[in-house]
């Protein structure tokens, strides 16, 4: 009946994660402006579970990883040069030295799209000039995969209090299984 319990609880949290709209993702601010008067946006990032962000405080690549990614409101198309190659080589360094409580196939996922986007920013800035249209693309492309990212950590992290009534669980039907009757 417990265990009913949980994952009722779980499916309902992630069904209302899932249908929530993604609010507050990009929000257009008139920073800098190019020659053809395009506005620059800001990009504010989705935050970790607090559980979450502890662990991930422990990893040395993700706090490079998160200062480069809140740095890409500070890229503008002439200063693309470093913050892109910085923000693509912390996204590498993430993805090689990822956590071992991470590693698993959907964030493994997240993080290499994150790494795809990044790569195609700098890409984008080693082929042409960046325009401000392009720069505002790619950051768009960089907040949703790092949203979906921890997205799916917070999900990681709402899932462990399940597993552990599970293996609870599961321990007590071993132990009751052990016992003899009389």
């Amino acid at each position: 009946m417990k265990n009913a319990f949980w994952i009722l609880i779980i499916i309902i949290i992630s069904f209302h994660l899932g249908c929530k709209k993604q609010q507050n993702l990009v929000e257009e601010v008139a920073v800098v402006k190019d020659s053809l008067e395009q506005k620059a946006i800001l990009v504010k990032f989705k935050t970790l579970n607090p559980d979450a962000r502890k662990d991930l405080s422990d990893s040395p690549e993700f706090k490079p990883l998160k200062s480069a990614l809140d740095s890409l409101n500070d890229i503008s198309p002439e200063t693309s040069a470093t913050l892109t190659t910085k923000l693509y080589e912390r996204a590498i360094d993430f993805q090689e030295y990822l956590p071992d409580n991470l590693k698993t196939n959907p964030i493994e996922a997240r993080i290499k799209i994150l790494v795809t986007e990044t790569g195609m920013l700098e890409h984008k800035r080693n082929k042409t000039t960046l325009t401000t249209e392009m720069l505002n693309t790619s950051k768009k492309a960089i907040a949703e995969a790092y949203d979906n990212f921890v997205n799916q950590v917070n999900e990681l992290y709402l899932a462990i209090p399940s597993n552990i009534a599970k293996e609870l669980l599961q321990e007590s039907k071993n132990l009751s299984d052990s016992i003899p009757t009389p």
